[in-house]
């Protein structure tokens, strides 16, 4: 495993946000949200889960011998109107990542970033062939 140690980072708008310290070479490295580790050990997926407080960020890390390297980065570039989040639901194998895209809440007096009901999602795949990874559907960015 890589990360010796992961956290939680607070800033003073209360985004969540993790971080990870290699073991073998003490770099922390900052991530989107919590690892979610594949069946093997050998990769982990990070998502931001924030709503409309922060960007919507994936990233999927491959493990080797201690140390983490970057496979796969999502990031949307502007927000839409009807903003969104993804939300991790399970590894199936060592290659595909099952996500669910929630609308966010637009009751009145709801929180900024409070994500909608899961009757209203989407079901999403990250799926890897040939080395690279795939998401579908992708939202717009």
């Amino acid at each position: 495993m890589v990360v010796q140690r992961w956290g939680v980072r607070w800033p003073i708008h209360v985004v969540l946000g993790a971080f990870m310290v290699e073991r073998a070479t003490g770099r922390i490295v900052d991530l989107p949200g919590p690892p979610h580790y594949a069946p093997s050990g050998a990769r982990f997926l990070s998502l931001s889960v924030c709503g409309d407080n922060c960007s919507n960020r994936i990233d999927i890390w491959s493990v080797d011998d201690g140390v983490a390297k970057l496979e796969w980065r999502y990031r949307i570039k502007e927000r839409t109107e009807k903003a969104f989040t993804y939300e991790f639901v399970e590894w199936e194998g060592n290659e595909q990542i099952k996500l669910r895209i929630l609308p966010e809440i637009e009751a009145p007096g709801d929180l900024p970033g409070k994500v909608g009901d899961k009757s209203r999602s989407i079901l999403a795949s990250l799926t890897r062939t040939e080395q690279i990874w795939t998401l579908d559907p992708q939202l717009p960015q």
